[in-house]
């Protein structure tokens, strides 16, 4: 098995198209400026002949260099052999609401890495309970199996945006309907969903998962993400803000938190609500849901003893640094012959 012991360096990937188009934009500015001082031609002759391809080159030999050394920063590793894994604990599912809504700042630093941060903490205390996690907006969508890995439950969340889901909207029904086949039926352990949400719902087709969830005596906790007052939803530029949201009439969409549609899903599951606003009182709702519930014996094969394959990486990356430092940007006659200036 593969995985990336830092995958946060893959940032710094988004350096290559800022290069590339740097380059375009001072090549294209380079050639402007030799055209108002003369034939482009006449200042070829007059100076050292320079090739028009091999710039490029060295553009994308230093664009391959710092890609195999981003990858090598990240550090991938291989799973050299597997371990079964024995634990107690229950099935615990994350249906996390990733809708544009949920980008609101009535709350710091706003809905969605409010409830991001809750589902983290809540991994720290784990025992030994299988948890998967399900991002939904107009469509639902798996974002982590069912499992004990609570690394790879963490590496997953970075990926919960609102790009995640190309549909948009928020449908809740969505999420109870995706939540169900995360569920063992034949399972001893007890099941648990827990929904994050600031309420919204455009669907309002939810009840029909009602009877389901209690004839597999699911538990379910809602965590109500907002304020009453609300907040516009922020359109950001990386992290600069450049507006907010309008309607179709264009007038500021400002989003609350709709708490009744939250409390009745957990009424009618004889489930629990809370204002997950407060991080140590939704930890703690958790914590009584999770208390006196049934544990089942959890078998897992999870991969063990990582070997660190960065090496080769480092290796390519540095080729193609010695590639692009030992490439001219003279002329060359065997470019020439096949056509290449």
């Amino acid at each position: 098995m593969y995985r990336l012991e830092h995958i946060e360096y893959l940032h710094i990937l988004w350096a290559i198209p800022i290069l590339v188009g740097a380059f375009a934009f001072y090549k294209s500015w380079q050639k402007k400026a030799q055209a108002r001082w003369g034939d482009a031609e006449l200042l070829q002759n007059m100076t050292t002949p320079r090739s028009t391809f091999k710039p490029w080159l060295k553009i994308f030999y230093l664009c391959m260099a710092l890609f195999f050394l981003t990858i090598a920063l990240s550090n991938p590793q291989i799973g050299t052999k597997t371990e079964t894994v024995v634990r107690q604990g229950v099935d615990l599912v994350f249906a996390l609401d990733v809708s544009a809504s949920m980008l609101a700042e009535d709350i710091t630093p706003n809905r969605l890495e409010k409830a991001k941060y809750i589902i983290a903490k809540s991994l720290d205390e784990l025992g030994g309970d299988r948890v998967g996690i399900i991002a939904y907006a107009g469509k639902a969508y798996p974002l982590l199996p069912i499992t004990t890995d609570y690394r790879a439950a963490r590496m997953a969340l970075q990926s919960a945006t609102p790009d995640f889901i190309p549909t948009p909207g928020t449908a809740l029904d969505q999420a109870l309907d995706y939540s169900l086949t995360y569920f063992d039926v034949e399972s001893p352990a007890s099941k648990v969903l827990v929904i994050l949400s600031d309420g919204e719902d455009h669907e309002e087709n939810w009840q029909d998962q009602i009877e389901k969830l209690n004839a597999l005596g699911i538990k379910v906790l809602t965590v109500g993400l907002g304020t009453e007052k609300g907040g516009p939803i922020p359109l950001k530029t990386g992290s600069q803000v450049v507006g907010f949201k309008k309607d179709a009439q264009g007038e500021v969409v400002i989003t609350s938190l709709d708490a009744d549609v939250l409390q009745e899903l957990a009424q009618q599951t004889a489930g629990t609500y809370v204002l997950g606003n407060n991080t140590n009182a939704t930890l703690n709702a958790l914590e009584s849901t999770l208390k006196g519930l049934t544990k089942a014996t959890i078998e897992e094969q999870i991969f063990t003893d990582y070997d660190d394959q960065f090496q080769w990486f480092l290796a390519l990356g540095i080729l193609f640094l010695i590639l692009e430092l030992l490439t001219t940007e003279r002329k060359s006659d065997w470019l020439n012959t096949i056509g290449i200036k």
